[in-house]
């Protein structure tokens, strides 16, 4: 066989990867996920237009409308001025001069809060023109509340994607977990090891965030994806330069439901996770290694 290859001997520069530490942990956690109450609401939307005359130089401001209830309203007023000579009409918002308005043209503005809209005029002669006042009041309705307490028998609690699609326990991809350490920060530790050395470790923040939807069977209706996030601590040797790859081998987690005293909180959802996390410290290397180059040998002759 020596006799019909050929080898060469030569340094190779290789890119590997360098891991510093490797630990598989698991842990067990308690998260309180709350569950707000979302109230539907509605737009009520009124148009309110007309033409306006103002006698030459008004400068005292004209009301042209002004909020009479105890309504939050968004309005977008819009003026034209037909004027022809020279002068320009004033718009007040809520008693305050907003914008002027030369001949001949139009503007608009939305405002919110809006309490009332007055003109005046700069104008010699006799001013006119068309205003159009478009109001939105937003009205809150009451909600179902399909998603109290006094349904949690007929509720069901699972593991989601950002979508609210339900996840195969087997297939942990849409459940992240990452460093949150600040980059080239991470506190250093000395610890003492079983044989009497000491070693220097670093820490190392990890987060775990995912998603969970409830179900309710009697209304067949859903709620959801809700977000969950939750920290580990690690020790680690991780010096400066290193990156942290962080993988969740498995998870798994029981819920159960907390009643609120918040009147913007339905209840809570409580999980506790248990999870198993393989984490490594590494970095990119190159490495020069003596490696031989070798061709085919030639065909043997049978």
């Amino acid at each position: 066989m020596a006799n019909t290859e050929r080898d060469l001997l030569g340094n190779h520069c290789l890119n590997v990867m360098q891991i510093y530490d490797w630990i598989t942990h698991c842990s067990n956690h308690k998260v309180k996920i709350p569950v707000f109450q979302k109230n539907k609401a509605k737009i009520n939307k009124q148009d309110i237009c007309g033409d306006f005359h103002m006698k030459d130089g008004s400068l005292t401001p004209i009301l042209l409308w002004h909020n009479a209830s105890s309504s939050y309203l968004t309005g977008t007023i819009s003026i034209t001025n037909y004027l022809e000579s020279r002068g320009s009409v004033n718009v007040y918002v809520n008693h305050k001069h907003l914008l002027s308005i030369s001949r001949g043209t139009s503007k608009s503005v939305t405002v919110d809060n809006l309490q009332s809209v007055s003109i005046s005029t700069t104008s010699k002669a006799i001013s006119q023109g068309r205003y159009m006042i478009t109001l939105n009041e937003k009205i809150i309705l009451n909600n179902t509340k399909l998603f109290e307490l006094e349904n949690v028998n007929q509720m069901e609690c699972f593991l989601t994607d950002k979508n609210g699609k339900r996840i195969d326990p087997n297939k942990l991809n849409e459940i992240s977990c990452k460093e949150i350490t600040p980059k080239n920060k991470r506190a250093r530790k000395i610890i003492k090891l079983a044989d009497g050395k000491h070693a220097s470790l670093e820490r190392v923040i990890v987060q775990i965030t995912g998603y969970v939807s409830l179900k309710n069977y009697k209304f067949n209706c859903c709620l959801g994806p809700v977000p969950f996030c939750y920290q580990a601590v690690y020790f680690l040797c991780a010096p400066t330069g290193t990156s942290i790859s962080a993988i969740v081998e498995s998870f798994s987690c029981e819920m159960s439901f907390v009643p609120s005293s918040d009147n913007c909180v339905c209840f809570y959802i409580e999980m506790n996770c248990a999870s198993r996390l393989n984490i490594k410290s590494f970095t990119h290397s190159n490495i020069a290694v003596t490696g031989k180059v070798i061709k085919p040998r030639e065909l043997l002759r049978c």
